[in-house]
């Protein structure tokens, strides 16, 4: 048996700017030291008020349970976003709705559109933070061929984009990032520390553009390596541009920084 590879390369970066929506594509993106992507997690719709604004949730971080998601939403995966920046809108149906949602209009076309009886929607902008699945900012890193793995096990290929992952890599073996939790990793001009694997839930399951959900995409992962792992959480310590096509080398194990999010 061969020496596992140890170098790859970024083959996509992708946003999320509001949780549960499709994400945006980059060739490009900048990231500073212990950040998030930006505009990664900014916004997200809740279906009634959440506990005090976000500048006094600790640290900044909304539980997804107070917030509509792909989870117990799956017909959220029919809604996409399109354009950027400024010119970034979200499609619900048939209809467009500037972002951000200032007056409230997307807000409630997607708590009509899921059928939330006695909804009181909440447009959810985060600012610099985020409402992501884990308090601390972090970037989410997929290993492509660990999905051409589990496309293996499950006799198709399940879409990519059902990971949201931030940062996807080509050229390592597949499941390689199980052992990357402690290591450092050079992305091109960036260094990231893995923090933890991700473990998936329900979500992994829904069709991106369909919403619906043909069979439990968990158990499928679990067959294939015995954990309901699929990618891994990393913290940014040295800030820079990420580009598609930058070479990746996995590095030495360090301790995580101290630092107050």
């Amino acid at each position: 048996m061969g020496e596992m590879s140890n170098a790859g390369k970024i083959g996509a970066l992708t946003t999320y700017p509001i949780k549960s929506f499709d994400g945006l594509a980059h060739d490009q993106i900048a990231v500073g030291a212990y950040e998030a992507l930006p505009s990664d997690r900014r916004y997200a719709i809740a279906p009634g008020p959440v506990d005090g604004e976000p500048s006094h949730i600790k640290p900044g971080h909304i539980k997804k349970a107070k917030l509509l998601n792909l989870a117990r939403h799956g017909d959220m995966a029919r809604w996409r976003l399109e354009g950027s920046g400024t010119a970034m809108r979200a499609i619900v149906g048939d209809s467009s709705f500037a972002i951000p949602d200032e007056g409230g209009a997307l807000a409630a076309a997607a708590c009509a559109a899921l059928g939330i009886e006695d909804a009181d929607p909440h447009w959810i902008d985060m600012g610099e933070k985020h409402c992501a699945d884990v308090e601390t900012p972090l970037l989410s890193i997929m290993n492509a061929a660990s999905l051409d793995a589990i496309a293996d096990e499950m006799g198709f290929a399940p879409e990519a984009e059902r990971f949201r992952a931030n940062v996807s890599l080509d050229g390592f073996p597949a499941l390689a990032e199980q052992s990357w939790a402690g290591l450092t990793m050079k992305l091109g001009e960036v260094t990231i520390r893995v923090i933890e694997p991700i473990a998936r839930c329900a979500a992994v399951s829904v069709v991106p553009g369909l919403g619906s959900v043909p069979e439990n995409l968990v158990k499928r992962i679990y067959a294939r390596t015995n954990t309901t792992f699929f990618g891994v959480y990393a913290e940014v310590l040295v800030g820079g541009t990420l580009k598609v096509g930058d070479p990746v080398t996995v590095g030495e194990a360090a301790p995580r920084a101290a630092h107050a999010f």
